[in-house]
Formats: C-alpha cells, structure tokens, sequence
C-alpha cells in the first residue's frame, strides 16, 4: 500500500468522464499498458462526497452514479488530501 497527495479532478463540469481518467493517470496509471481497479484506489470519505455531489450536480444522477460506478473508492480512515494505493490497484498487461 502506497498513501500519496491526492490529485485535483478537474473538468468535471465539461467531461466527467475524461476528468475521471485524467484523475487515475496523474496517480501513475498508464491507460495503453495497464489495467485499473478503482475500487483499489481509496480517498477520504469527505472528497468522495463532494466530487459525487459534483459529478451529480452537472450531470444529474447519472453523473453520480457514473462516479460511483468507476470512481475511487472511500474509506473514514484516509486523511483529506490523500489517497491510499492498494496493492494491485493497477495491473500490467502483455498484449
């Protein structure tokens, strides 16, 4: 497990769903060669709430639930500001 600086999303507003990707690629991921599990990458439970709330707000439930679909993660325990890296939170692939 890796905890670091939690990256800002941006754009939400104009493309959620670019803004979720971009989100995921300024922690190290690399959408060309590796795999994600989102539910392996966690942010404090009051950032999730507000970037739900945001994803809802310009985008309606299905903004929201977008984000609940395939944002990170939440747990009580993650500071704000930080997100917590699970092992296997990004896979490498062989094509």
């Amino acid at each position: 497990m890796k905890m670091v600086d939690a990256p800002v999303f941006k754009n939400i507003q104009e493309n959620p769903s670019a803004a979720l990707l971009n989100w995921y690629k300024s922690l190290g991921w690399d959408d060309e060669v590796q795999k994600l599990d989102p539910k392996k990458v966690l942010i404090s439970e009051e950032e999730w709430l507000e970037t739900c709330r945001m994803y809802n707000e310009f985008h309606g439930p299905s903004g929201g639930f977008f984000f609940m679909s395939y944002g990170p993660a939440c747990d009580k325990t993650i500071p704000k500001g930080k997100v917590l890296l699970r092992h296997g939170w990004i896979i490498s692939t062989d094509y």
